[in-house]
């Protein structure tokens, strides 16, 4: 827990360049620790300045790749924390800072595993740490190709990952893919008043929240022309473990404090969850939002969006088919700019009957006492199906952590029993 705390104490947040500093000495100190106990390591530059933490131990014929990062999400709102996002706390069996859970607290128990079994292991052991998974690996999926030798693996194991049950283990089996981007509209040259110039001049504000309502239909659906065209339905097999994933509406309500009622009309949860594809508004911003009326046509409106994607869709061509719909819509008068996008990665699938599925089974059967669930998962890692491919390892997402944890969220936590959970799944893994 003490060497936890340190960890958690860098303020690795990739997304703000104000932070590369603590980025690169999170990797150096992180490098160091897994030196202390055997690992043969080096820290791998990249071009967008966050090195990569490279490591082996161990030998055999078979070989596992470890993924994680070591980069975390902004604190913000800082107000909203009850303790310093930057000080790991332990109260009510938790431990509460940014990255508890989301990844350093979880990559911490892989890494201790491996320590423990650090003279006994029957394989190779890589590690691969990067510290951009906050904002879509940029940096590892240039260098990639160029560490392929590096990095060749039967398994790849990723440990960040949760489930639904903090009683049973689960199996992650998919991950959505992932492209964002932030539109702005521009209108007049500086913000009118809204008495004198209302109802001549083009609102933005108005003309960008028309436009993201052109994204869905009455059902739900994206209605965008062709963004369906290239999405994989599910396998039946894999739907139908899907879903025995055991999440009513009442408990989702109790999860988050609204119904489950979002997407398309008619599909289940797990469909909607860890299959279908999604565009959401993360953000919106124009004109005056402090306390107080302004009466103002306001000069800018930007909104961000991410969109998750199924599998099979080509991030590239989807942000290019919403960026041009968004700019056939936009009004006469008024300006389309995009600020800033990202075609961070594809959506993942992995195969059901693989052996390093199997070996994960059982591991969690032999730690948890319970068969797994197996989960379809909503979320993204963005650089996975690059580096599957580049490892030509095949992936295993075993995960411990619990919605109310509030990963990317003030006052993020990891339960310490959960936690536990994990650390003897890890050893298990490479019993």
């Amino acid at each position: 827990m003490e060497k936890l705390s340190d960890f958690i104490a860098f303020k690795s947040i990739s997304a703000d360049p104000k932070f590369e500093s603590e980025c690169t000495d999170c990797a150096i100190w992180l490098s160091d620790y897994l030196q202390g106990f055997g690992v043969k390591t080096e820290l791998i530059p990249t071009p967008t300045g966050k090195p990569v933490v490279y490591g082996r131990i161990g030998s055999g014929d078979t070989k596992t790749l470890i993924y994680g990062h070591y980069d975390v999400q902004p604190p913000e709102p800082i107000e909203l924390w009850k303790t310093d996002p930057f000080v790991l706390t332990e109260r009510e069996g938790r431990v509460y800072g940014r990255g508890a859970q989301d990844n350093k607290g979880q990559l911490w128990y892989v890494i201790q595993a491996v320590k423990a079994r650090a003279d006994s292991l029957k394989e190779e052991v890589i590690f691969l740490i990067e510290g951009e998974e906050e904002s879509g690996s940029v940096g590892l999926s240039q260098i990639l190709s160029s560490i392929k030798g590096k990095i060749k693996a039967d398994t790849l194991l990723v440990c960040d990952t949760g489930t639904i049950d903090e009683r049973v283990g689960a199996l992650t089996m998919g991950l959505r893919g992932i492209c964002h981007l932030e539109v702005q509209i521009i209108g007049p040259s500086k913000d009118l008043h809204s008495g004198v110039h209302g109802g001549v001049a083009p609102n933005p504000s108005l003309a960008l929240v028309k436009m993201l309502g052109t994204l869905h239909d009455e059902n739900g659906r994206i209605g965008i022309p062709g963004f369906y065209d290239s999405v994989k339905e599910p396998l039946k097999e894999e739907l139908a473990l899907a879903e025995k994933f055991p999440i009513t509406e009442a408990m989702y309500h109790g999860l988050t404090g609204v119904m489950p009622f979002g997407g398309e009309k008619g599909k289940s949860i797990a469909l909607r969850r860890g299959f279908l594809p999604t565009i959401e508004i993360n953000g919106l911003r124009s004109g005056h939002i402090d306390e107080g009326s302004k009466t103002i046509i306001p000069s800018t409106a930007n909104a961000k969006l991410s969109i998750r994607l199924a599998y099979d869709q080509d991030p590239k061509e989807t942000l290019e088919l919403v960026t041009n719909f968004l700019k056939l819509q936009t009004p006469l008068g008024l300006t389309f700019k995009i600020i800033d996008s990202c075609a961070a990665g594809r959506a993942l699938r992995v195969p059901i009957s693989s052996p390093a599925v199997a070996r994960a089974k059982n591991a969690l059967i032999k730690s948890t006492g319970v068969e797994p669930l197996y989960i379809w998962e909503g979320a993204s890692i963005p650089v996975l199906v690059s580096l599957t491919e580049v490892s030509g390892a095949v992936p295993v997402l075993v995960g411990f952590g619990l919605e109310e944890d509030s990963i990317h969220a003030p006052n993020e936590s990891f339960k310490i029993t959960q936690w536990d959970k994990g650390y003897k799944f890890a050893l298990e893994f490479f019993g």
